[in-house]
């Protein structure tokens, strides 16, 4: 049928994309594709045939009397040569635990205007999205050149950043914040562009990443107070000659497996 047609075209395309749209086809038999080039934020372009096909944005299809009918332009598109194909209307689905991560970070003090969704997708589907999640601050519409200027501008200002994404046009974006977070089942570049990344795929752990950051740092806080204060005691004494050697090397023996001690707690 056609329907199937359409769909194991647009599944051969999308193989060759690391976004998560493309799981979308991962479910249909793929056709074979020839010098295949991805357009990171647009689409994917291959040859099939001797035929020219295209997936993806509005802007990255060839004008067509078909494209210029179209009335929402937030769709997947499917075009052969420049014939429209088909068209699809895809909607994002909320991780399970992205309603309690939110209520989490307000009830830790996170101001709602400080939790920003930063995508690419059409306004309808982030503001779709922001409705559900009980967010005020939407940015729909962006490509990777404009997420970065976002970032620079809040980074200008002096605020510092922390980036959660997944997918592949997030990858420039997590490498410039102060802090970026890859979630699991990201995309591979994500990951090697990110800071940390969350190995089980769940929000709910940034909470517990949180804490353990705090700690952390209360950790550094203490073994630095320890080492300087043991130094500023230590070192007249040893000067002044009240030391031996051998005195001197188990008290800094003693000092380091206190440090190593007091930092192994954060593993309990």
């Amino acid at each position: 049928s056609v329907k199937t047609q359409v769909l194991e075209i647009s599944a051969g395309l999308e193989a060759y994309s690391e976004h998560p749209i493309a799981k979308a086809f991962s479910n249909y038999s793929p056709c074979s594709f020839d010098s295949v080039k991805s357009v990171v934020g647009n689409g994917v372009e291959g040859v099939n045939d001797n035929v020219v096909y295209r997936i993806g944005k509005f802007d990255f299809m060839h004008p067509c009397p078909e494209l210029a009918n179209v009335i929402d332009k937030s769709q997947i598109f499917l075009q052969k040569g420049n014939q429209l194909m088909a068209s699809f209307k895809l909607e994002d689905s909320l991780r399970d635990d992205a309603i309690e991560m939110i209520n989490n970070l307000m009830h830790e003090g996170v101001r709602n205007e400080r939790i920003i969704i930063l995508s690419g997708d059409d306004k309808k589907n982030v503001e779709h999205i922001g409705h559900q999640l009980g967010l005020q601050n939407l940015i729909w519409r962006q490509n990777p050149e404009q997420k970065l200027a976002f970032i620079k501008d809040c980074q200008v200002k002096g605020e510092r950043v922390l980036m959660v994404g997944d997918g592949i046009n997030d990858a420039p974006v997590l490498a410039l914040s102060n802090v970026s977070i890859a979630m699991g089942d990201a995309t591979d570049m994500s990951k090697r562009s990110a800071d940390i990344v969350m190995l089980t795929p769940k929000l709910t752990n940034l909470m517990q990443l949180f804490k353990m950051a705090t700690k952390t740092r209360r950790k550094i806080k203490q073994n630095m107070a320890w080492a300087i204060g043991y130094n500023i005691l230590i070192l007249p004494l040893a000067v002044a000659g009240y030391l031996t050697p051998w005195m001197a090397v188990i008290g800094m023996s003693l000092s380091s497996i206190i440090v190593v001690s007091n930092s192994v707690r954060l593993l309990k």
